[in-house]
């Protein structure tokens, strides 16, 4: 991805743009097709209300973001505030509301390598998401985010109220996050690696 577009911004001044609450911790949830099977945003409802039975005084602190085409509302805990924004096809308003998460979630039960997870790191947002297809490849457990066990609720919600507890654990995960999208998914590396690839396939046939 293009990471002198998508990169860290003032996070305080675009939370403002977007009227959210300085005191509150946002998550973001990206889909195409929010309702998607695929997705799993009955397995994410699952765990925010695992979350919210566990953790009842994070009720009125959280609050879900819920980006894309969607057929009916996602039907969570009555406590948990959920912001609906419909699907974006402007990038940077896209890139301000990665800027504004405080992390973000993939609870889908199959995917191959999400780019929302290259661009949400790009922009220094910590991930939570189950370890299917290519996602164990893209984030590192415990260090620029968390890979909770396939389709394991309980496991996805400890990864959200891990990061939801502690400020200063997103604050590395955020930074660990940057400097990975920079050093293995920018334009330039991939572009190298591309070119490589390519000379050596072209070597082997001299």
């Amino acid at each position: 991805i293009d990471t002198e577009i998508f990169k860290i911004l003032n996070k305080s001044i675009l939370r403002q743009n977007l009227k959210f609450e300085e005191d509150k911790i946002y998550i973001g949830f990206i889909a195409f097709s929010i309702n998607s099977v695929f997705k799993g945003a009955d397995l994410l409802i699952k765990a925010m209300d695992l979350l919210i039975n566990k953790h009842p005084e994070l009720a009125d602190k959280i609050v879900l973001v819920s980006i894309g085409r969607y057929k009916e509302d996602l039907k969570f805990d009555k406590r948990i505030k959920i912001i609906t924004t419909g699907y974006i096809k402007d990038t940077q308003k896209l890139i301000n509301y990665y800027n504004a998460f405080d992390l973000f979630v993939i609870p889908s039960r199959e995917e191959n390598a999400p780019l929302v997870i290259q661009e949400a790191m790009a922009c220094g947002t910590p991930v939570v998401a189950f370890g299917v297809g290519g996602v164990p490849d893209m984030i590192e457990h415990q260090t620029d985010g968390y890979v909770a066990e396939s389709e394991n609720v309980e496991d996805l919600q400890n990864g959200l109220f891990e990061l939801i507890s502690d400020e200063q654990k997103r604050k590395e995960f955020a930074e660990n996050a940057r400097k990975k999208v920079v050093e293995k998914y920018s334009y330039s590396v991939v572009a190298k690696k591309m070119i490589d690839a390519y000379k050596s396939v072209l070597k082997n046939k001299e």
